[in-house]
């Protein structure tokens, strides 16, 4: 592990009341828009907190860009092998035990200047917290403010770059199953924070929803071809299938996950969306069937209910 240390000195002390907060930060060298995150988070208006990046780019661009700034930030750098989920994983267990929270955003988001401040004075006691990931200003989920109890379906609304946990809440549900997300080594290339949020339903965990804080991301086809978006949509639809089949929802509701995208291209009567849907749904129904394998092949992995000890139907 490589730690480069910003201004504030030799090490983050914890923030307002105890919270101390590491944002995690896995990236494969998308360098121009990885700056702009660096320069976002130098830009908080407070500064009591901890970077980690785990560099999985090739050629060193990554940890280049990490010491243009290195003077601004607390930083620490490591390095693993390809996946989103085992590059968190590295960085959670690199990060000061002092850290009592930790975020995801992607290398392609930015974070509004008082981000950190707003967060630090609103959600001290949160160990799970929802915020609005916003495309073109828009959230990319919507959900009002609550302290709602994670469920079946609401977390589905929370995603990754959007999803502040405590060390506690990482505890109990985490670590990120490396089988699962962006660059894993499997063909199901999303789910990852749905898949650890469901091993957290009831238990004895404070959850906050608040769109009101909001880290500002891109499109989902941010920079992609159209057969590179057609490819990731099937991608991350096979996760959304597995993830869904592994938990045992209900035959209607895989049905309906897999018919959706189709059904709602049809009804705006677009050409260009319904192209794109065959994919989408493509993807599910794979995650699905590769899902119901899972359980078939290892009837001791079924997902269960935490604190029931019943499978969720």
């Amino acid at each position: 592990m490589k730690r480069t240390t910003g201004a504030s000195g030799s090490g983050a002390a914890a923030g307002g009341g105890n919270m101390l907060l590491c944002v995690v930060i896995s990236s494969l060298g998308k360098t121009d828009r990885f700056r702009l995150l660096l320069a976002s988070l130098a830009a908080q208006t407070r500064h009591d907190f901890v970077v980690g990046v785990c560099d999985q780019s090739s050629d060193g661009s990554v940890t280049a860009a990490v010491r243009e700034f290195g003077a601004d930030l607390i930083m620490f750098t490591v390095a693993s092998g390809r996946g989103l989920s085992r590059g968190r994983n590295e960085v959670i267990r690199h990060a000061d035990p002092r850290v009592t929270h930790f975020m995801f955003p992607n290398d392609t988001s930015t974070l509004p200047k008082t981000f950190v401040a707003d967060l630090y004075e609103r959600h001290q006691d949160a160990d799970v917290l929802a915020v609005s990931y916003l495309d073109g200003g828009v959230p990319r989920r919507a959900f009002p403010v609550s302290h709602a109890a994670l469920d079946a379906e609401n977390v589905w609304q929370i995603i990754e770059p959007g999803m502040v946990l405590s060390r506690t809440a990482l505890e109990i549900g985490g670590p990120f199953d490396e089988e699962l997300g962006t660059g894993a080594p499997s063909p199901w290339q999303s789910g990852e924070g749905t898949h650890l949020l469901l091993g957290l339903r009831g238990r004895p965990l404070t959850v906050h929803w608040d769109p009101g804080l909001a880290v500002l991301g891109v499109p989902e086809d941010y920079s992609l071809t159209a057969t590179e978006r057609r490819a990731k949509l099937r991608a991350y639809g096979r996760g959304y299938g597995y993830v869904l089949s592994t938990w045992n929802y209900p035959l209607t509701r895989r049905v309906k996950a897999i018919g959706g995208p189709i059904l709602r291209a049809a009804l705006n009567n677009s050409g260009k969306a319904l192209f794109d849907s065959l994919y989408a749904s493509t993807g599910r129904l794979e995650g699905v069937i590769g899902g119901a394998r899972e359980r078939r092949r290892r009837p001791d992995s079924g997902r269960t209910q935490p604190g029931t000890g019943t499978e969720h139907r």
